[in-house]
């Protein structure tokens, strides 16, 4: 009884050490996780701000935009919904000049499709 004592007690001090371990681990790469999506969600962000800004520039002023994303494991593709009344009016070709001229904004992530799309 005596020599399971001195084995039973070493062993839970290394195992109550190891979970220690492990827990700050699972939360320094949570963090990791959160600061990338953190990062992301900024980008987005941004990217939305500059694409307002140059329908802006193009004479669409107040234009919504939404963004939508589909993420697989080697890249993102983007979707770019813009709207304004104005837009509904425009033929194939106007819109197609249009969304050239969006395209010139780079996307601040690397190994990012992005189309654009009218949405009524």
């Amino acid at each position: 009884m005596r020599m399971m004592k001195k084995t039973v007690f070493p062993m839970l001090v290394v195992v109550a050490i190891l979970f220690m371990i492990f827990s700050v681990r699972a939360k320094g790469s949570e963090n990791a996780e959160l600061d990338a999506k953190e990062e992301l969600r900024l980008a987005e962000d941004s990217y939305v701000r500059l694409i307002r800004d140059r329908l802006e520039e193009e004479g669409f002023a107040y234009a919504g935009v939404n963004l939508s994303c589909e993420r697989t494991a080697i890249s993102s593709t983007y979707t770019v919904y813009v709207h304004h009344a104005r837009l509904s009016e425009c033929d194939a070709d106007e819109l197609s000049e249009l969304f050239d001229s969006l395209r010139v904004v780079p996307y601040p992530v690397k190994y990012a499709d992005v189309e654009f799309c009218l949405q009524k």
